[in-house]
């Protein structure tokens, strides 16, 4: 499920970052087919040629539902990788857990609900149809536990969300820079365009030829940085970074303070087992709400031509 997840979300990820900049190149050959007349046939095939790729994509990443199962083998491998940990001690995650997490609420009417329905009943199929646990829960075995968890539950979750929340803050800062320059970039264009034509004394002469050119240059320039700016923006809005950056803080400084809980226990007490149990449940419950949040997120944001 964990690489099902990945490998659709790569694909998801790809699918709109090809359509934002697919739709900039598209916005570049219209500016060319006016800018001149003897690119005009080619740049007018070419904005063709783009704009059904980019209905392509959509109709792909439709046909196949990469976001759909994106989010569905995500919620999967989460669950799973909880259930896991808490099978260590005989615990399992209890229905109004998979209630918050998952849109069960919507699977008798399955037409009207996200495609991650399936997501609850193959769980708990799952679950009723693994072994019973078994194992010893005394000290050793609990510091062994410990240890593991440790390691592949809250350290895990914890490096992943610091590199997460760096990795959003450098691609928003990258996006919000690239989306600057290009508007400062196109206000530099129009004043210097408006400074040849007020030289060349007569907007509707521009003066010699190669006057001419550089002013319709200059005009052609300005009308695609807003394109590509734009585009910027739109990937931007579509990744959701500063959330993903605030989730991810938030995550991280939890993970935090639950491995400091978890090494503070002592597990020479009498249900010792119990206690460490609970700890892992509550962080269980933390994973499941923010990958609740994360889907709810993504949940609308389809890739679609407009």
């Amino acid at each position: 499920a964990d690489l099902a997840a990945s490998a659709y979300g790569d694909r998801y990820r790809s699918s709109y970052l090809w359509i934002f900049g697919l739709a900039s190149l598209a916005v570049v050959c219209a500016v060319a087919s006016l800018a001149n007349a003897a690119l005009k046939p080619a740049a007018t095939l070419c904005e063709l040629w783009l704009l059904l790729t980019i209905l392509a994509l959509v109709a792909v990443n439709e046909r196949r539902n990469w976001h759909g199962r994106w989010i569905a083998y995500r919620l999967l491998a989460e669950l799973c990788r909880k259930q896991g940990s808490l099978a260590l001690f005989g615990w399992s995650l209890p229905p109004p857990a998979l209630r918050h997490t998952l849109p069960m609420e919507q699977a008798e009417n399955a037409e009207l609900g996200p495609a991650e329905t399936w997501v609850a009943w193959y769980f708990n199929a799952a679950v009723r149809a693994s072994p019973m646990p078994t194992g010893s829960l005394c000290e050793p075995e609990l510091i062994a536990a410990r240890a593991y968890l440790r390691t592949t539950l809250v350290e895990e979750q914890r490096a992943y969300h610091a590199d997460r929340r760096m990795r959003s803050r450098r691609a928003g800062a990258w996006l919000v820079q690239g989306g600057e320059y290009a508007f400062f970039a196109t206000l530099g264009l129009v004043m210097i365009k408006l400074l040849l034509l007020w030289l060349s004394g007569d907007h509707q002469d521009a003066g010699s030829e190669g006057m001419h050119a550089i002013i319709v240059a200059l005009g052609a320039s300005a009308a695609v940085l807003p394109a590509i700016a734009a585009a910027f923006v739109g990937i931007r809005a579509y990744a959701e970074l500063e959330l993903l950056e605030s989730q991810s803080a938030r995550m991280a400084h939890a993970m935090s303070e639950a491995a400091v809980r978890i090494d503070s226990l002592d597990l020479a007490q009498p249900l010792a087992s119990q206690d460490l149990a609970a700890e892992v449940f509550d962080v269980s419950a933390i994973m499941l709400q923010e990958v609740a949040g994360w889907a709810d997120l993504f949940r609308v944001k389809n890739v679609e031509t407009g």
